[in-house]
């Protein structure tokens, strides 16, 4: 468990998803073999942010004693001893050199290996920190903690967690940091109890924002907040809102006390308690933990020890795109994804009226937004861009907000609020139609997951043509469509595939077959589907197949027992749908057109809907052959839609029976 907090936390997890394998395993091999000797050790990083020290340090102290260090490096790690702390073992040390120590201007006070024969470099190290009178010295290293002062629950990190119940997303970042950061952020929830403060978590959305302050169990929003907990690089960050008997404003130049969770914080928190914020805010209670909130939100010990095994909680993807051929229900799903990404407790048991309401409610409420995608979109539609208009005869210039910044506004002003956090949703259709770089410019990066507003990586930007601060919350969903039959696109961008998570929605004939086996409707739906797709995917590929979507507003005549009425439709959706869609596909080669209708085989020109008339090349041309090429010397007629054959139930049959 300890090894895998490290490699995912700060400084380390930069470094160590470029390594190689093998060298992945050198270093947890390291740092278990050097666990065996020691019987443990603190590990905390330089401010460098390059290097890790080792050795023992009390969270109360800014230093520590180290007895060996790792410096990162991009693709590799390198181990170094501090010989002022191991004063035994020199004729052990020769993979490595020795590194003067400017401040004392003298040589062997650290000796560093290069990093290139992990084995025998670790081998050394061990001997040295192995040797009798180094042990010695590493027990008068140990740091001198009183244990008095530290509460019991605070002996085992994990307790806390089971107090901030359904805090998920919490769990997940707390197990990630670092042991140095959890003793400080233990130390300084549990010394707020002693100051009679709650201890609550706005909405999970937001990443772990964790609360001090003032919060009735009844109340949906926090009474007064004294400081609050966010995710940041190094693992937790915090905020101190009430200063000097004032609540600060949340204005860039406020002056609130913030910075990462560490021994200083400690000290910043013990210095901002004071008896002007419970004399404002009294109460006369115990102060309430996350878990108080919410009768079901306390997590098992079952569920705790495997969120320490396994640091991944399952949450909505914020980013995700629904791919796949013409009338395979994207935009029908759209719909669904889009009111449960931004109501996630809706339910609506089936009924289609009422999603469809709540989704148009949620796009007057601009909780929803949509916007299409084409070759010329660009960043000053979808983000910002200068406009113009006129007054008194003169032009005026001023920056024009696009679709995506205006949702994220919202969405930022909706996650920093005190209130319940909303989330809003963006739909991009044709999403791969766009050239991605000219559309979101360098804000790409933004939306990435980890890059969020409320994640420990979170980016912020400037505005090219506004100047503003800009960054993307983690209560914005994207969610595209692709259409991958659109054979005018070329390889989609990279950017789309990294970022966004993929949903393929092929053709499911299924839908097609009728609630009952009493209708009159002659025309087996399902087989017809499948028979053409079958022909399609051997002649083309999967992604031009035809989806089963086409073919539903006949499915729904059918089940309403209206067989006239639906045949009707199967005639428009082949004349309208099919028909143009193979055009489409093969590029008028009505040769094989044919052989996905199957009039190649069946039996009646009253039943072929492509017919076929032999061409007489000599009575044309003359005697020469000017056939060079192989192609049909035959001509190709589409039936005219007053034809008979639109009306043959035979000829849409016989797509499927040839082969049955």
């Amino acid at each position: 468990m300890r090894y895998q907090v490290l490699i995912s936390t700060y400084p380390v997890n930069q470094f160590y998803t470029g390594w190689d394998h093998l060298t992945r395993e050198h270093f947890q091999k390291a740092m278990i073999a050097i666990s065996e000797v020691l019987g443990g050790f603190d590990i905390w990083s330089k401010t460098d942010g390059k290097s890790l020290r080792c050795g023992f340090k009390s969270v109360s102290k800014k230093t520590g004693k180290h007895l060996f260090h790792i410096s990162l490096k991009a693709d590799t790690f390198q181990l170094g001893l501090n010989y002022s702390k191991c004063i035994e073992g020199d004729e052990f040390l020769k993979s490595g050199e020795w590194e003067k120590d400017q401040s004392r201007n003298q040589f062997r006070t650290y000796f560093n290996w290069a990093g290139k024969d992990h084995g025998k470099e670790l081998s050394e190290l061990i001997t040295v920190l192995s040797l009798g009178q180094n042990k010695e010295l590493f027990k008068s290293n140990l740091p001198d903690i009183d244990i008095s002062t530290i509460p019991t629950d605070y002996e085992n990190y994990n307790s806390l967690v089971s107090k901030l119940g359904g805090v998920k997303s919490f769990i997940h970042d707390y197990l990630n940091c670092s042991e140095e950061t959890k003793r400080a952020f233990c130390e300084i929830i549990f010394q707020s109890r002693t100051e009679s403060l709650d201890c609550f978590a706005t909405n999970p959305v937001k990443g772990f924002d964790i609360r001090l302050g003032r919060k009735e169990l009844d109340s949906i929003r926090g009474g007064r907040v004294f400081a609050k907990f966010y995710p940041g690089s190094n693992g937790i960050r915090y905020e101190i809102r009430f200063v000097d008997g004032v609540t600060l404003s949340n204005s860039k130049d406020s002056g609130r006390p913030k910075g990462d969770i560490d021994a200083k914080a400690i000290l910043e928190f013990n210095k901002y308690y004071s008896d002007e914020f419970k004399g404002k805010f009294t109460v006369e209670r115990a102060p309430y933990w996350p878990s108080d909130y919410n009768d079901n939100s306390s997590i098992s010990s079952d569920e705790l020890e495997q969120s320490s095994k396994d640091c991944s909680m399952p949450t909505l993807s914020l980013n995700q795109i629904l791919f796949g051929p013409p009338g395979t229900g994207k935009t029908y799903n759209t719909i669904e994804k889009a009111v449960l990404a931004a109501e996630p407790s809706f339910e609506w048991n089936g009924n289609r009226e009422l999603l469809k309401s709540k989704y148009n409610e949620l796009v007057v409420e601009n909780r929803i937004r949509f916007v299409t995608f084409h070759q010329s979109y660009g960043y000053e539609e979808f983000v910002e861009g200068l406009s113009v208009n006129v007054e008194d005869g003169q032009p005026n210039y001023f920056v024009k907000d696009g679709k995506f910044k205006k949702i994220v506004q919202q969405a930022t002003e909706s996650f920093e609020s005190e209130e319940q956090t909303k989330n809003y949703v963006l739909l991009i259709d044709e999403i791969n139609r766009g050239n991605i770089s000219k559309i979101f410019g360098e804000l790409i990066t933004l939306i990435e997951e980890s890059k969020r507003k409320g994640k420990g990586e979170f980016i912020e930007l400037d505005l090219p043509y506004s100047g503003e601060k800009f960054s993307v919350p983690t209560n914005l969903i994207l969610i595209g469509t692709m259409n991958t039959a659109d054979r005018s696109l070329a390889v989609m961008d990279t950017a789309l595939r990294r970022r966004f998570d993929f949903t393929e929605m092929m053709p499911d004939s299924s839908v097609l077959k009728p609630k009952s086996t009493d209708s009159a409707f002659e025309i087996d739906l399902v087989k017809l589907l499948d028979t053409m797709n079958a022909r399609i995917e051997y002649l083309l590929d999967r992604e031009h197949t035809l989806g089963h979507a086409f073919f539903m507003p006949v499915v729904e005549l059918v089940d309403k027992n209206e067989p006239e009425e639906a045949f009707t439709e199967l005639k428009k959706v082949f004349q309208n749908k099919v028909l143009p869609l193979l055009q489409e596909y093969f590029f008028d080669d009505w040769q094989k057109i044919r052989l996905v209708l199957g009039d190649n085989q069946k039996k009646g020109e009253n039943a072929v809907f492509v017919t076929s008339q032999s061409v007489d090349t000599k009575a044309l041309f003359g005697a020469e052959d000017i056939n060079q090429f192989g192609d049909s010397e035959s001509k190709f007629t589409l039936s005219e839609q007053e034809e008979s054959v639109w009306n043959n139930i035979e000829a849409y049959k016989g797509i499927y029976e040839v082969v049955s």
